[in-house]
């Protein structure tokens, strides 16, 4: 009994660990001591034991991570740990429309993502039609998305 006590703790400690220490190996190893606490309640009191064992390492394991979600994040280290600020505005992109049309070389080789100069000014770009253009190939503006302008070959 204190075998299945044992493993359901370490059991439920491991997937609080995992809320902590994300990459699933901690997850699994509570997931495997569950599953161990549950054969042994089986093999010592029967399917009503594997199934109250099943129940007890639900509820647990549900309960740290319930724990962490809303108990967590209101204590002084939570306060620390989670982010409570939020951010406004909208994205630093600038207006490339005064550029459509306007022609200029290509910087970099660019396949199909690369690096154009216009009017003396660097610009990330990428192929219109998603071709190879070379270091140095002209190219014109044929449209834009929020951070690159898109170029053909010309």
């Amino acid at each position: 009994m204190v075998t299945i006590i044992g493993l359901i703790l370490v059991g439920t400690l491991l997937v609080f660990l995992e809320t902590c220490v994300i990459g699933g190996v901690l997850g699994v190893m509570g997931a495997g001591c569950f599953c161990w606490a549950i054969w042994e309640a089986y093999e010592l009191f029967g399917i009503i034991g594997g199934g109250l064992a099943a129940g007890v390492s639900l509820v647990a394991s549900l309960s740290a991570f319930f724990f962490w979600i809303y108990v967590i994040p209101k204590t002084s280290f939570g306060k620390k740990f989670y982010l409570t600020s939020a951010e406004s505005g909208k994205s630093p992109a600038p207006n490339f429309e005064s550029l459509r049309g306007k022609q200029g070389k290509a910087l970099t080789l660019m396949l199909p993502y690369g690096k154009v100069e216009i009017d003396g000014n660097a610009y990330d770009a990428k192929s219109y039609s998603g071709k190879e253009i070379k270091k140095g190939d002209s190219v014109r503006v044929v449209g834009n998305d929020p951070f690159c302008l898109k170029v053909e070959q010309i």
